[in-house]
């Protein structure tokens, strides 16, 4: 007795076509659909009827049979005709393929969602890092465009406070320069009035008093003799030309006593490069019964013009000759060789 099954038009197929038929079924539905997830969630389906021939009139009973625990299928016996070897057909049961669509396009839309979703979160992630790479690399642009403009401008700094520095020292030089040169052209000049001035000029201021038997004659007067002898000992000793004797006397005293700038003056009056001073003082007061007490004391004294150097002797007494022309005349031209003798590289041009 063999198990038939009719198909949709009513077709009967064995029970081998059957299996073939439901093995393909099952292989590609595994490439199509998730087998094992379906498999899993799968309720159990009450079996299916059973469809049975009578072996003599060829006409089909249907046996329906209550629900029954499903075997897997891979544990489905039958034989070549779709039949037990004991007897009747044993009721089969298939897994019922899954008929919620709506279920199916669900989880493929959801799948599709959170797979749009994954790529969204991606492309957004990526155009974050984008974005943020794009403000990195503008702020080391703009940090590169402030390191270069305080680098140009630094070296703007540096190159005007060079420019300036090189003034400064160009304006330092010209200064020097012209210093120099006015330096030079003074020099020149002194050389100049050096040269058309005499290079020495004597002169004498005296005192007179009657205790010293100068009564004859005045200051003015007793200066002027003692000029002349004092004129007449440079000649001796450092050469006619060396002298000038004819123009008149000056009063130097005071100035001396005002140290540098006094004896400036005296240059500046005597128009010399050298000037050979002879000061006669009488300096006892009162009255002595000692004659030597008002003989008059000499201080010579040798400035050189040029350079501001002197050279002076200490207070000497002079002492009346028989021989003299007049009061002193004497010992104060003796005094006066002895000190010209002695400085002569001193008044010497």
């Amino acid at each position: 007795m063999s198990t038939r099954m009719p198909d949709m038009n009513g077709h009967v197929f064995r029970g081998p076509l059957l299996v073939l038929l439901l093995g393909s079924l099952i292989i590609v539905g595994s490439r199509l659909l998730p087998i094992e997830e379906l498999l899993r969630s799968a309720p159990v389906l009450p079996a299916l009827p059973t469809i049975g021939a009578a072996p003599e009139t060829g006409t089909a009973t249907a046996t329906l049979k209550g629900p029954a625990v499903q075997p897997p299928p891979d544990t489905v016996r039958s034989d070549t005709n779709g039949m037990d070897a004991g007897g009747p057909a044993a009721p089969m049961t298939f897994p019922k393929a899954p008929d919620d669509a709506a279920e199916k396009a669900a989880r493929l839309a959801e799948q599709g969602a959170l797979q749009q979703a994954e790529m969204q979160r991606q492309r957004e992630a990526e155009a974050e890092q984008r974005r943020q790479a794009e403000q990195q690399r503008q702020a080391e642009l703009e940090a590169q465009q402030r390191r270069e403009a305080e680098l140009a401008a630094r070296r703007e700094r540096e190159a005007a406070v060079a420019r300036e520095a090189e003034r400064a020292a160009r304006r330092q030089r010209e200064a020097e320069a012209a210093a120099a040169a006015a330096r030079a052209a003074e020099a020149e000049e002194q050389r100049r009035l050096a040269a058309a001035k005499p290079q020495l000029r004597v002169f004498v201021e005296a005192d007179v008093d009657e205790r010293a038997g100068l009564g004859g004659f005045t200051t003015a007067a007793y200066g002027k003799r003692l000029k002349i002898e004092l004129g007449l000992a440079v000649q001796e000793i450092l050469g006619p030309a060396a002298v000038v004797t004819d123009d008149e006397n000056l009063a130097f005293r005071e100035l001396v006593r005002q140290g540098r700038d006094g004896l400036d003056r005296v240059c500046s009056q005597a128009g010399s490069a050298r000037v050979l001073l002879a000061d006669v003082t009488i300096e006892a007061a009162g009255f002595s019964a000692v004659d030597s007490a008002y003989w008059p004391q000499l201080r010579m004294i040798a400035l050189n013009c040029e350079n501001g150097l002197t050279q002076r002797t200490p207070k000497q007494r002079l002492e009346p000759h028989r021989l003299d022309r007049f009061g002193f005349q004497r010992n104060f031209s003796e005094r006066a060789r002895e000190f010209i003798s002695s400085q002569g590289y001193f008044l010497a041009p």
